[in-house]
């Protein structure tokens, strides 16, 4: 059988921390309820007659809440100990985050993301608070261009190979994911059940010569 080596490998990191989940969904209750009050949220529950499908109520920023800063530390922490562990130099470089915010896809259903990545950003992550069986999946796509302008037909397309142009997962309340920036990722179409909630972030790692104070 032939033996490889492994180059060029992305990794994600997963970790389960279900001791967050009450404590921060009651501070992300409030954010959650100013969402669905925007303007458009509620004119397009309107038009659909009382019913929230493909609604997704988005909250503004986050990270500064100061009931947050705790979680928001270990989170910062942790990415800069991923962009360690993967060998870049950070020694002169500190993770700020550039965007933190909750969101929850509607009951009805009908809540997705197109794939997208967040660009001048080095890490992007979740930390999921509501989830059901049939909830929406977070989808990771293969990073590398070239890969899939050649990519042949795969033999099993359900495992998890070297020929594999997408991987998911069925995280469960507390799981805290973190990945590369550069990974173009998405979320599939859930049926109708609780809301699916969680909070989605982005990091910078920026040199701390431009982080000092003038």
């Amino acid at each position: 059988m032939m033996q490889f080596q492994e180059y060029f490998k992305t990794p994600i990191y997963i970790e389960d921390r279900p001791e967050w989940v009450n404590p921060i969904n009651k501070i992300c209750d409030s954010y959650i309820k100013e969402a669905k009050e925007m303007k458009e949220n509620k004119e397009r529950v309107k038009k659909q007659k009382g019913s929230d499908f493909g609604a997704v109520a988005h909250s503004y920023q986050i990270a500064q809440d100061p009931k947050l800063k705790k979680y928001i530390k270990y989170i910062g922490d942790r990415s800069w100990e991923f962009l360690d562990c993967m060998g870049y130099d950070l020694k002169n470089h500190t993770c700020v985050f550039t965007d933190c915010w909750v969101q929850e896809f509607p009951k009805d259903g009908g809540g997705h993301h197109n794939s997208h990545v967040h660009p001048n950003n080095h890490v992007s992550g979740f930390f999921y608070l509501h989830r059901e069986e049939d909830s929406p999946l977070p989808v990771f796509h293969d990073p590398r261009p070239a890969a899939l302008i050649t990519a042949l037909p795969e033999k099993r397309g359900k495992d998890i190979t070297f020929a594999s142009q997408a991987v998911h997962w069925r995280p469960n309340p507390g799981t805290l994911i973190i990945q590369p920036a550069y990974i173009t990722h998405q979320y599939t179409v859930g049926g109708p059940n609780k809301p699916f909630r969680f909070i989605h972030f982005n990091i910078q790692a920026i040199e701390k010569r431009f982080m000092r104070s003038q």
